[in-house]
């Protein structure tokens, strides 16, 4: 039965909700660790667009 109910247009929403509820939990408790990766992916881009000038 409950997997009747997570194919039908009300439960796919129920699940997209809670699937994004669960990204934003997840990002907030491993924020430190997101920034981390995206200043050095950042940076290592500006590198690499400056050196290949």
């Amino acid at each position: 039965m409950a997997i009747s109910f997570l194919l039908t247009p009300v439960g796919l929403v129920v699940a997209g909700v809670t699937a994004l509820v669960g990204i934003i939990i997840a990002a907030f408790l491993n924020w430190d660790s997101i920034v981390k990766y995206f200043s050095g992916a950042w940076n290592f881009f500006l590198c690499s667009s400056y050196s290949s000038i």
